[in-house]
C-alpha cells in the first residue's frame, strides 16, 4: 500500500507546474521513500526536489536534499555513479546560495568552496567554474582585494572552459555594475540580448533586471523601457524575486509611482515567503526608493490587498505608508545585523538606503512618459482597456 502511495504521489508530481505545492509533494515523497528504504528512489526523488526547490526559489530545501545526496554519493560512488555529474552541477547552485543564509557560517562556506575546487580537479574539469564561485562569494562580502584577485584568476579561463557561458557574461556585467562602470557594463550586458546568445534558466532574466539602474545612471530612460517590459516572461514565477524588486526600484525612481505600487503590492509578499535572507534583504531595499516617493507627494495611505501571512499585513487594505515604511527597515537592519556578524564587516547595514540624487533625477518625469507595463492585467481591465480601444 505504502509503495502504491509513493507510485501516486510521483504521478501527481510528474504533471504539476513548479511552486509550493509541488515542493511539498516531493518533500512527502522523500519521508514515504525513506520510510520504505527505498534508498535509490529516495535518491532520484530528492533530485527531483531539489529541481523542483530551484525553479521556485526555495533553496532551503534544495541545501537539504543536496547534502544528503552528496553524502550517499560518497559513501557509496558504485550506485550513484550515474548521478556524479548531475550532483557536481548542482554543487554549483548551492553554492551560489549558501553565503544567503547568514546562520552559514564563513568556515562552512569557503570548505564547501574548497570541497568543491577539490572535486573538480578529481574529476578534471575546469577549475574556472570554482573562481566563478570564488568571485560570487567576493562580491556579496563587497571585499575588494578579494574581488580583485578572485577576477584575475577567473578571468584566465575562456568561457567555453566553463560550464555556463551565460552565467559567464552576466558576471562580467556583475563585475563592471560593482566598479560603477555602467557603460562596460551595459555593452557586456548586450551580448546576451542577441538572437543566438548563450541563455540558461536565469540568464538574460537577470540581465534584463541588471541593467535598469545603469541605463538610468547614464540617462538612458528610452532604453529602460525594453528591458523591463521582459519582466512579462517570468511575472508569476517566483524564484525571479530579485528581478521584481529591481522593477520595482526602477520604477520608483522613474517617478512611475502608480506601477511600483502595483509591484509592491503583488511582489513584497514573495520576499517574506524566501528563507534567502540576502534576496529578502535586497528586495526590502528595492521598496525604499517608492517610499521616498510616496514622502514627496504626500501619500500617507495606500491600498494593499495582502493577506495576514505578511509580516507588513497592517489589519485592513488601507496602510499607513510610515508605519510600512518603519517595518521594511525594521526587518532590513535585523537581518544586516546578521550578515555583518558573520561576515565581520558593516557592509550590508551601510546599504540599508536609496540612491536621493537617481530619484531626483527623474523628479520632472511623469508616469505618462512610461510605457504601460502589461504584465498580468487583470479580467477587468484587460475588458476597460478593450471598451476604450473601440
Amino acid at each position: 500500500m505504502s509503495i502504491e502511495k509513493l507510485d501516486d504521489l510521483l504521478e501527481q508530481v510528474w504533471y504539476m507546474p513548479d511552486g509550493d505545492e509541488k515542493i511539498a509533494l516531493l518533500l512527502e515523497a522523500v519521508q514515504l521513500a525513506d520510510s520504505l528504504g527505498e534508498v535509490e528512489q529516495a535518491f532520484e526523488i530528492r533530485h527531483d526536489l531539489m529541481e523542483a526547490a530551484n525553479a521556485w526559489g526555495r533553496p532551503e530545501h534544495e541545501l537539504v536534499a543536496f547534502a544528503w545526496c552528496l553524502a550517499k554519493l560518497d559513501a557509496d560512488p558504485e550506485t550513484f555513479d550515474e548521478w556524479q555529474h548531475s550532483i557536481l552541477w548542482t554543487y554549483k547552485r548551492v553554492l551560489s546560495t549558501l553565503w544567503s543564509f547568514p546562520h552559514i557560517s564563513t568556515t562552512q562556506i569557503e570548505s564547501a568552496l574548497a570541497d568543491f575546487k577539490k572535486r573538480l580537479e578529481a574529476t578534471q574539469n575546469s577549475l574556472g567554474t570554482y573562481h566563478e564561485f570564488a568571485l560570487r562569494y567576493a562580491l556579496h562580502l563587497g571585499d575588494a582585494a578579494r574581488i580583485e584577485a578572485e577576477y584575475s584568476a577567473w578571468r584566465k579561463f575562456s568561457p567555453q572552459d566553463l560550464d555556463c557561458q551565460a552565467c559567464w557574461l552576466h558576471l562580467e556585467v556583475q563585475y563592471n555594475i560593482w566598479h560603477e562602470k555602467y557603460a562596460e557594463a551595459i555593452a557586456k550586458a548586450e551580448r546576451l540580448f542577441s538572437r543566438r546568445a548563450p541563455s540558461c534558466n536565469r540568464v538574460p532574466h537577470v540581465t534584463h533586471a541588471s541593467i535598469l539602474e545603469p541605463l538610468l545612471r547614464l540617462n538612458d530612460f528610452a532604453a529602460t523601457k525594453v528591458h523591463h517590459h521582459a519582466f512579462r516572461k517570468i511575472a508569476k514565477d517566483e524564484a525571479f524575486l530579485r528581478v521584481a524588486s529591481i522593477n520595482l526600484a526602477y520604477l520608483a525612481y522613474a517617478n512611475n509611482v502608480l506601477e511600483a505600487t502595483k509591484f509592491l503590492e503583488k511582489h513584497l509578499p514573495w520576499a517574506f515567503r524566501t528563507l534567502n535572507l540576502e534576496s529578502r534583504f535586497e528586495s526590502l531595499r528595492d521598496t525604499l526608493p517608492l517610499f521616498a516617493r510616496f514622502k514627496q507627494y504626500g501619500i500617507g495611505q495606500i491600498n494593499l490587498q495582502w493577506d495576514k501571512e505578511n509580516p507588513l499585513y497592517q489589519g485592513q487594505t488601507e496602510h499607513q505608508v510610515v508605519a510600512l515604511e518603519a517595518a521594511v527597515l525594521e526587518h532590513m537592519k535585523t537581518i544586516a545585523a546578521q550578515f555583518d556578524s558573520r561576515n565581520q564587516s558593516s557592509r550590508f547595514g551601510q546599504r540599508i538606503g536609496f540612491d536621493a540624487d537617481l530619484l531626483r533625477q527623474f523628479d520632472s518625469l511623469t508616469h505618462e512618459a512610461l510605457e504601460e507595463p502589461i504584465l498580468e492585467t487583470s479580467k477587468s481591465n484587460r475588458a476597460k482597456q478593450k471598451n476604450a480601444k473601440n
